[in-house]
This record gives C-alpha cells, sequence and structure tokens, in this order.
C-alpha cells in the first residue's frame, strides 16, 4: 500500500500499521479473496493474453547475480512465500531505477504470484515458480498451427496468346471487389457463389490514350465515348488506388500519367456505369499511390517514385470532372528511392509509412505530414510495407525477410521477424483481427504466417503454409475477406493470385477432428472458452475465437464429467476409469490425479471450500480435498457414501446450505448433510 525507496535506494515496502501483523498482511487469504474476486469484477482479459509479458518483465530486471539471493530467500521459508513476503523478496533484488518504477512494477509482481499460485493456497515455492517461467515458455514455443491454403479454382483472365502479365492486383473493400490490371486492360471481379471459378467473369475495360499536350484531359459520359482505347503492349497498370469518399479509381499507369474512373454505383459494376474522370501528367515513373482520405481534411494523393522524395498532391474533383492535382509539395527524409507506401488511419492512428532502398522504413503523421520515427533492422533495401489494421507494421525487403513493429512501441525493435522466402518480398497482405498475414517474393512463391503478439516463436517458426504454381509464377496478389457459402474458408479469407491465369485458394483447417464436447466450460478471468472431449481438451480464446491450444489424448480412458474451479483457473476432469485429475488452463497441462474411484466418475461439482464433490458408478458420492500436497494424494478423500440403488442423473450444491442433492432415474431425491 505504501512503496517509499530511501536515500540509500533501498527499496521498502509497508503494509498497515504494522509488517509484523498477520491480519493485515497482504498474503492473507481474507485478502487474497477480496482481491480476486475484485479482479474478477474488472473482467479483464489480461491474465492469458500478457502472461508471457509479465514474466519477460520481471524476469528481465532481475539480474542474475541476484538469482542465487533470490532462491535463498524462497528456500528460507519451507512452506514457501505469501503475497508480502514473494514482493519483498522480489523487490529486493530487481534492478529498479525510481520509485515511479517501482510502483508500476508491483502490480505486475501481484498478477505474477496469482498466475503462479494456481492453487490459491497463498504460498509460492521455488521449484514452483522455476517450473511455471519454463513451462510458460516451452508452451508457447511449441503452439502448432493447422492450417493451409487450398486450391480453389485455376482460370484465364486473358486471350490465348496474350503476352500480358498481371502486374497489380488490389481489393476494394467499398466495392467489395477485386481489380486487376492487365497490360493496358482494367479487369474487375465480384464474387459470384453460383459461380464454379468463385469469381464472375468481371468488367473489362480498356485504357485511353494520354493527351498528347494538356496536363490533364477529361471525359465525360459513360464508355459509348470510348473510341479511343489504346492496344500498346508496352503500356501497363503499375498500381490502383481507390478513393473511398469520391468513389473514384486513379489506375498509375507506366507511361507516366495517372487515369481517373467515377463509378456511379458500388454494387453493380458494369462499363456503363464507369466513367472516366480525367489524366494527371507525370514527371516521371511512380510504383505506388496512396491517399489521405479522410473527413474534414484535405484530399491529398501521395507517389513513390525512383526518387528519394515523396511527392504529395492536393486532389480536386469537380462534379462533372475532371480529376486535377495540384499544390505539388515533396517530403524528404530517405536517403534512397523509395519503393513502397500505406496509409494508416483508424481510430487509434493516423499515420503514413514508406520504406526505401536505404534499408529504414519511415512512419509520417497523416496530418502534419511531418516525419515521426524511423524504424531499421534490415541488411538490404525495402521493397514493400503493410499495415495490419490493429497495431503492427510490416515490411519486406530485398534481404528475404519480413519484420514486425508495434506502432504504440516508442523504441526501434522489432516485436518478430519472418524467416523463410529465397527471393526479394514484393507484396505483404495482413489480417490482424485474425493475426495472419500473406507474403509473395520474386520467384511466385505465396506464404502464410502467423503474426500474434502473443506468439513466443520467431523467424520461421511462425510459417504456416507455403504454395507455389511452378507453371505460372504469380506475379500479384491480394485477399479477398468476404466467405461465400460454396467455398466457405477459415476466417472467411480468399487469397486471389495472378501470374497469366488466376489462382483463388482458401485457408483450410487441417486440425485433427475431435468427437462432440461433452461439456463446455467459460473462463471469466482467463477470457477463455474450454471444451472437454472424450480424448481431447482444446482451449480457445473468447476475443477472436482462435485455439489457444489442445491437449490431444490426454487420457488412457474417456472423460465423462469436467468443471472448473472456484477460481475459473483450474479444469477437474473426470474419467471412464474412476480417475479425477487436475489441469492448469493457461498451460494447458496436468498438475495432479487424485486416487482412482472403483467405478466411472459421473458428475464433479467444485466447492468454495476448495473440495471436490464427485458421483461415479451407480450412486456413489466422493468428496476429495483440492488442498492436500502432491506427495499426500493418497489421504485426500475426505468423506465417501452411498444411498441410491439406481443410476444418478443429476447432482446439486448449496454452499450456504451447506447441502447436497442428488436424484436418480427412479425418481427418487436424495438430500445430504455436506
Amino acid at each position: 500500500n505504501n512503496c517509499r525507496m530511501d536515500d540509500d535506494d533501498s527499496v521498502k515496502l509497508s503494509v498497515g500499521e504494522n509488517e509484523d501483523d498477520e491480519e493485515s498482511s497482504i498474503g492473507a487469504d481474507s485478502t487474497n479473496d477480496l482481491e480476486n474476486a475484485a479482479f474478477e469484477e474488472l473482467q479483464q482479459p489480461s491474465i492469458a493474453e500478457t502472461s508471457v509479458n509479465v514474466s519477460a518483465t520481471i524476469m528481465l530486471k532481475v539480474p542474475t547475480y541476484n538469482l542465487a539471493s533470490l532462491r535463498q530467500q524462497f528456500e528460507a521459508e519451507p512452506d514457501g512465500l505469501n503475497l508480502y513476503q514473494f514482493l519483498k523478496a522480489f523487490v529486493a533484488n530487481m534492478e529498479l531505477e525510481s520509485e515511479q518504477e517501482l510502483i508500476s512494477v508491483v502490480p505486475d509482481l501481484v498478477e505474477f504470484f496469482d498466475l503462479v499460485d494456481i492453487d490459491g493456497n497463498g504460498s509460492m515455492q521455488w521449484s514452483e515458480f522455476v517450473m511455471f517461467v519454463i513451462e510458460l515458455v516451452v508452451k508457447e514455443e511449441c503452439t502448432v498451427i493447422f492450417e493451409e491454403l487450398e486450391l480453389v479454382d485455376r482460370h484465364t483472365i486473358q486471350p490465348p496468346g496474350s503476352q500480358s502479365v498481371v502486374q497489380c492486383c488490389k481489393y476494394i473493400s467499398p466495392l467489395n471487389k477485386i481489380c486487376l490490371g492487365v497490360g493496358s486492360e482494367l479487369q474487375i471481379y465480384d464474387s459470384l457463389e453460383n459461380s464454379s471459378t468463385w469469381l464472375s467473369e468481371g468488367v473489362k475495360m480498356k485504357l485511353k490514350k494520354k493527351p498528347a499536350v494538356n496536363k490533364y484531359q477529361a471525359f465525360s459520359g459513360s464508355s459509348k465515348q470510348h473510341n479511343n482505347d489504346i492496344h500498346d503492349l508496352d503500356i501497363s497498370i503499375s498500381d490502383l488506388l481507390y478513393i473511398d469518399s469520391k468513389d473514384i479509381l486513379a489506375v498509375l499507369r507506366t507511361d507516366l500519367c495517372i487515369e481517373f474512373f467515377k463509378f456511379t454505383s458500388r454494387t453493380k459494376a458494369s462499363s456503363e456505369l464507369i466513367l472516366s474522370f480525367g489524366f494527371h501528367i507525370l514527371p516521371r515513373p511512380y510504383n505506388r499511390i496512396a491517399c489521405r482520405d479522410k473527413l474534414k481534411e484535405k484530399l491529398c494523393l501521395f507517389g513513390v517514385s525512383s526518387h528519394q522524395s515523396i511527392d504529395c498532391w492536393e486532389v480536386k474533383v469537380a462534379k462533372v470532372g475532371p480529376v486535377t492535382l495540384e499544390n505539388h509539395i515533396l517530403l524528404e527524409k530517405h536517403t534512397d528511392f523509395v519503393r513502397d507506401i500505406v496509409v494508416i488511419h483508424n481510430d487509434s492512428y493516423s499515420l503514413f509509412a514508406t520504406g526505401a532502398l536505404d534499408k529504414t522504413v519511415n512512419v509520417w503523421d497523416l496530418d502534419t505530414l511531418k516525419h515521426r520515427v524511423t524504424r531499421t533492422g534490415f541488411s538490404a533495401g525495402v521493397q514493400c510495407v503493410c499495415f495490419d489494421g490493429k497495431s503492427i507494421l510490416l515490411a519486406g525487403s530485398f534481404d528475404f525477410q519480413i519484420i514486425g513493429w508495434d506502432l504504440d512501441a516508442h523504441i526501434n525493435k522489432p516485436i518478430f521477424s519472418l524467416w523463410g522466402h529465397n527471393k526479394c518480398v514484393t507484396k505483404i497482405v495482413a489480417y490482424g483481427a485474425y493475426n495472419r498475414c500473406f507474403s509473395l517474393d520474386d520467384s511466385g512463391v505465396l506464404k502464410m504466417w502467423d503474426i500474434s503478439k502473443s506468439s513466443a516463436t520467431d523467424k520461421e517458426g511462425r510459417l504456416i503454409d507455403t504454395v507455389d504454381y511452378v507453371q505460372d509464377h504469380a506475379h500479384c496478389f491480394d485477399i479477398f475477406p468476404k466467405n461465400v457459402s460454396q467455398f466457405p474458408s477459415l476466417n472467411g479469407l480468399i487469397l486471389v493470385a495472378q501470374g497469366r491465369h488466376q489462382h483463388v485458394y482458401k485457408v483450410k483447417d487441417t486440425s485433427a477432428k475431435v468427437s462432440a464436447p461433452i461439456n463446455v466450460l467459460y473462463s471469466l478471468n482467463l477470457q477463455m472458452v474450454i471444451t472437454v472431449h472424450t480424448k481431447d481438451i482444446v482451449f480457445w480464446n473468447v476475443l477472436n475465437g482462435e485455439e489457444r491450444s489442445k491437449m490431444a489424448d490426454f487420457t488412457n480412458s474417456e472423460a465423462l464429467a469436467a468443471t472448473l474451479d472456484d477460481r475459473k483457473r483450474k479444469l477437474i476432469v473426470g474419467a471412464s476409469n474412476g480417475v479425477i485429475s487436475v489441469y492448469n488452463c493457461l498451460k494447458a497441462a496436468k498438475i495432479k490425479s487424485f486416487p482412482p474411484v472403483h467405478s466411472a466418475v459421473r458428475f464433479l461439482i467444485y466447492s468454495p471450500d476448495k473440495t471436490i464433490i464427485c458421483v461415479a458408478g451407480v450412486g456413489d458420492i466422493f468428496i476429495f480435498d483440492d488442498l492436500v500436497p502432491e506427495d499426500k494424494m493418497a489421504d485426500s478423500l475426505m468423506r465417501e457414501c452411498r444411498g441410491h440403488e439406481s443410476d444418478v442423473v443429476s447432482l446439486a450444491y448449496s454452499h450456504s446450505l451447506g447441502l447436497i442433492a442428488t436424484a436418480d432415474c427412479a425418481g427418487h431425491v436424495i438430500v445430504w448433510d455436506y
């Protein structure tokens, strides 16, 4: 409660008026109960999500040379350290620079003690502490994701004999359509559930001839005026950008211009409903374009090219066209050619990021256009950048790796690196909502990665699957995040890749199928759903619906009953062989087993008195003490009785009344004095 640092920098903790007063001790059971109740009331999911981070935060502040002293303080107490003793021991052995740091680390220590003290008995021993840290790291590193990319369809998107290769593919969220640049032709595809190719045949439009003299040239009207189409195979589409607020598609062309199209309908795509809205002549070739499309802000278009600076124009759109780019400015920070740009605009961020051949990624303020931070870590130039939609900025490089940074972090330290490509990474698409990232390299190899922050794996360990169609290397791709019933995909993600053909992949769940659950349990503290099957236990994250961990073939018999302890941290499972086992939900690891009863376990209830009420066989009732040490499990059986001659079909318990009720299939109900 009171934390201070004396002049000699020795840390002092005082709780209440008297440190020796057991009634005011932090480790008292009553205080623990209040703390646990308050914790549950807060309904915070931090236990399961941040346990690795909490452990790392604490251990990084304990120097190696202090571990021996810490161990001595643990072993000085035969029954282990209570919470107050634990705090005193750890704070004395941690490197803390200020009183503010002390105050910030105490909540982490309390949470860590709560995590390790799985039984809730208010004590922690040295072996318990060491095994928790080891098992938690090992468990995180051994997590395996059972997913793969499965080919749904492959079809031609250009006439036979055509030499054009798709160089640009963009999913346009407001239209829910995929747009392709196939040579000098713009193709727009929509999802079609009844189509054998999943995508409709779409709209195909030829690019127009670039104005010869004027800076821009407007076209009003529909495609009936399109009598100046070009058929030059040397002209292709480099990039596509949809300006949501104006319903305008900007097409970046290789002949030094941007062509604009106006969509008069979002739901239906046809050549009659797409109007040409002018050109803008560019001074040099550009690689990528992006825009700042914010309410109450000027509409800005960004362009990056074989130049060290980023070009920025103010976009002006007349009611009937054309689109004009004015007030050109240059943003300078990179020292080599800029290769890619991504705009990051949501409720949390208003930024844009650029990657260049100077091996850096620069982050800029989207409102002021001022440089904010620089991110490094590559040994070669950066080719592409991407934002996952939540908080992770990713970049791919000519050194074949992908690096991810947390935008909330203030230090230049990546949270992960992705290794596995053997060529330059050319494009990245990420969906933070599903912790998935997809990447493409120069050789046409597509890879799927795990980008969750909580994963302890790195580099090759995050790779989920790889696909490569040798006969037609992919040159570009994008993700269609809208699922369709004909091709159900995990997380609703459909990958569409293009070379000379279009290849459609879905994400398939390859995990082993389990039987129907015998029980489904929910832990508010851990924000976790546990499904107990006859042979397996699966732990699910309720925040995103993903599987956190799985215990396959955890028993040599069949699970028949399951319940959680009063703190919702331990899982108790009863099996057909009469064995009752206890598991740690957070680590998905077995803690202990009680002596087997003589018949199959049918019902389980956990009492706030730290006892387990069990009904086995026809109607036998057993009560086990959960606080008995592991070396004395033979003494854990407290009571045993029998009162039914027919099979018990229901069990109920009232802690306040101290009563147990059982009902059998013959209609008899018996009330027992607990």
